[in-house]
């Protein structure tokens, strides 16, 4: 999206997503929640063509916070930290399991 006029959005380009949540932009890595379909690491590096790096599809997610290639992720089962400072294989750094 280009804001420069925040009265007058326009979409710079697009990447057909499952079912986007919540998103986080760090850098040139995008990280969007995917319902049922976990999280994707994005390029964004050109706005205009944004590409999908990878897909972690082993959560059900909802939401995420990104800073210094860590990705904070909420999901049905708990909240996740993932590195990702090499977007193509994000790496699990913990999990804080939700019990009911």
């Amino acid at each position: 999206m280009d804001l420069i006029d925040i009265t007058n959005p326009k979409v710079v380009g697009r990447l057909s997503l499952f079912n986007p949540h919540g998103l986080d932009v760090d850098d040139s890595v995008l990280v969007v929640c995917e319902g049922s379909k976990g999280f994707k690491t994005i390029s964004v590096a050109n706005p205009k063509a944004p590409k999908l790096i990878a897909a972690i599809d082993s959560m059900q997610t909802y939401d995420v916070i990104t800073w210094n290639k860590v990705a904070i992720i909420t999901g049905k089962d708990g909240i996740y930290q993932y590195n990702y400072s090499n977007p193509k294989q994000p790496v699990l750094l913990s999990k804080i399991s939700i019990q009911k």
